[in-house]
């Protein structure tokens, strides 16, 4: 499944258009269209219909849509974390110092890096 196809998909669920699906994410209404339509396909399931009044999500449409949703929202939470952690300095340190020099620099040194 496509990232690009899920969040049209979404898109067009929360806007309720293909119109405001493509505003909301920059693209043409067509990209829309065959975004949906294509993600359709590859799942073999049908997410949306053409009617009179243009595409509509079906029922399973829109469930697959929410669920998808919290998907992104999962995703989104765990790119955050990994990147959080890249913040992060993490590993062993080995010191070594002279000797005598160990009590008077390099104890209280290492003590500050630990806070």
């Amino acid at each position: 499944m496509e990232l690009d196809g899920v969040r049209v998909l979404v898109a067009f669920d929360e806007a309720g258009s293909v119109l405001g699906a493509a505003q909301s994410l920059g693209v043409s209404r067509m990209t829309v269209r065959r975004r949906i339509l294509a993600l359709s396909e590859e799942m073999g399931i049908g997410l949306a219909e053409t009617t009179p009044a243009g595409l509509q999500l079906t029922e399973a449409g829109h469930r697959c849509a929410r669920e998808v949703s919290r998907l992104l929202l999962d995703y989104a939470d765990i790119k955050e974390m990994l990147r959080a952690g890249r913040d992060e300095v993490a590993g062993s340190v080995t010191i070594a110092s002279p000797p005598g020099g160990a009590g008077r620099w390099t104890v209280p040194l290492a003590g500050s890096l630990i806070n």
